[in-house]
């Protein structure tokens, strides 16, 4: 019954929204059919195409971000990963594909790991780097 219940849900939600893909996707984030560790939605919002990845079998959400393709090869906005505690894993911002601007990538624990600044996908400035304990262990300046 509950295999019903979930097949009829699949079923509405797939004819309501055709262009709405959903996938699994494998440990190297490709496309599989064996065995999915991501659960990936691709659907176009706002002139560009936004994606919603799960961990499996967690249920929690893995990355969002925007693209300018439906492939979701040319990042265009931001795209957040998270870790499967739901903690935040990095955030940042793309310009057609290219890294822009502040971008931050953080501990399992919710400690900052590294944070840099990006132009046009070039890393400029000073990059900082910091250890699970919130301690500055490395500082690169570019």
């Amino acid at each position: 019954m509950n295999r019903f219940i979930i097949a009829l849900f699949l079923l509405a939600a797939s004819t309501l929204n055709a262009q709405k893909k959903e996938e699994g996707f494998d440990v190297s984030f490709r496309p599989t059919k064996n065995a999915p560790r991501y659960y990936v939605i691709t659907e176009p919002k706002e002139g560009r195409w936004y994606r919603e990845a799960w961990y499996l079998p967690e249920r929690t959400l893995a990355m969002n971000g925007w693209y300018k393709d439906e492939a979701c090869k040319t990042a265009d906005g931001e795209v957040t990963w998270y870790h499967t505690n739901k903690n935040l894993r990095s955030t940042g911002k793309y310009v057609d594909g290219w890294k822009q601007g502040g971008w931050f990538s953080y501990h399992q624990n919710g400690m900052m790991r590294d944070s840099a600044v990006y132009e046009a996908g070039i890393r400029k400035g000073i990059g900082l780097s910091w250890d699970k304990e919130g301690f500055l262990v490395d500082s690169v300046n570019l």
